[in-house]
């Protein structure tokens, strides 16, 4: 996966701080952010809204633990909306 994943941190980025979609995050430990389950949270998150769900029918037809998944980073991007809006 491209991006924030592979990012490397430079001396330079120690002490550094950035806002990323809201959040006040230090440079140097952008990649700590990111493991194997976290990025395949990420991934079935951004297939869903690419896609629809997974299995076929409708939100009561989905796995339990998807449908959590979706909700939480809905809800995130939600908040990061009306943030962004209020700017």
């Amino acid at each position: 996966m491209d991006g924030w994943a592979e990012y490397e941190p430079t001396e330079d980025d120690v002490g550094r701080e950035m806002v990323l979609y809201g959040y006040v995050v230090d440079r140097s430990k952008i990649p700590g952010y990111f493991d194997e389950d976290t990025l395949a949270i990420i991934q079935l998150w951004k297939i869903c809204n690419k896609y629809g769900f997974p299995h076929g029918g409708g939100w009561a037809d989905q796995p339990a633990v998807h449908m959590e998944i979706i909700s939480l980073l809905d809800g995130e991007l939600g908040k990061r909306n009306k943030n962004a809006r209020k700017r």
